[in-house]
């Protein structure tokens, strides 16, 4: 699909790039959230105005790029993230931009840590069995 114009084809196009029936079939109970959030990215992308991301202010452009990048495993951390969110979320609109536009780089270095603790547990496995070796004399 080329750059996306009119309304219509900015919703289908983030629908696509979530697989936003996917998502809702694997979870229906999180439909009413996933379509929030494609109603905030719609609004996102369609908007000109800049928005306030990490405290600066983010061009348009910036973020029509990062949210035309998001897919369905940013999706399913932002769907994971506000599940486990306990503080009270008085503006979701406002809470979900950044969040949304942070999604990519959250998944990255969340799937980075956890290479890392598993490539450490990997490597001390054994400890235990050497460590017993070592006290026994065997």
């Amino acid at each position: 699909m080329a750059e996306p114009k009119t309304v219509e084809e900015v919703k289908e196009k983030i629908k696509l790039n979530i697989c936003f029936d996917d998502l809702v079939n694997a979870n229906p109970s999180s439909k009413a959230m996933l379509d929030v959030i494609v109603s905030v990215m719609e609004d996102a992308l369609n908007s000109t105005k800049d928005f306030k991301i990490n405290g600066s202010l983010c061009k348009n452009v910036e973020i029509r790029d990062m949210y035309l990048s998001i897919r369905k495993n940013h999706i399913e951390y932002i769907l994971d993230y506000l599940s486990e969110n306990k503080a009270k979320i008085t503006n979701l609109r406002a809470y979900l931009i950044p969040l949304i536009y942070n999604a990519p780089l959250n998944v990255l270095g969340t799937s980075n840590i956890n290479k890392a603790n598993h490539n450490v547990n990997d490597y001390y496995k054994n400890d235990k069995d050497v460590w017993r070796e070592f006290l026994n004399g065997s």
